[in-house]
């Protein structure tokens, strides 16, 4: 019970990102996505990793734009939840997290750093 409620409030954030991204053109910065957070009341932000800075126009849609920290007992033991930037929710062990995370970081170095030159 307590899982699928996590896990419709994360998909809700997720739609709350898409909108935002449809209506600005853009992701929302961190104080942004805090008040989407606090404003729909779906999850407390310390649950809730969001970096948009890592994220760039063209990253590939399975990039992690959102995910929770930590495992909660509570919720899926041994799972992470992860918004993608394609706005969908996966569950992932921490080994596939981090896997996930070294991608988001080795594309984020390799094309920030083409932008420049």
């Amino acid at each position: 019970m307590v899982h699928q409620q996590f896990e419709n409030k994360m998909t809700e954030i997720g739609k709350q990102l898409q909108e935002f991204h449809q209506d600005n053109r853009r992701l929302p910065n961190l104080n942004e996505f805090l008040e989407l957070v606090a404003g729909s009341r779906n999850l407390p932000d310390q649950l809730i990793d969001y970096d948009p800075t890592m994220v760039l126009d063209d990253s590939p849609g399975d990039t992690i734009l959102a995910f929770t920290p930590l495992c909660r007992q509570w919720i899926l033991p041994e799972r992470h939840a992860v918004i993608k930037l394609d706005f969908t929710l996966i569950w992932v062990t921490a080994d596939e997290l981090q896997v996930m995370l070294e991608k988001r970081q080795q594309f984020y170095n390799q094309n920030s750093i083409s932008d420049i030159s």
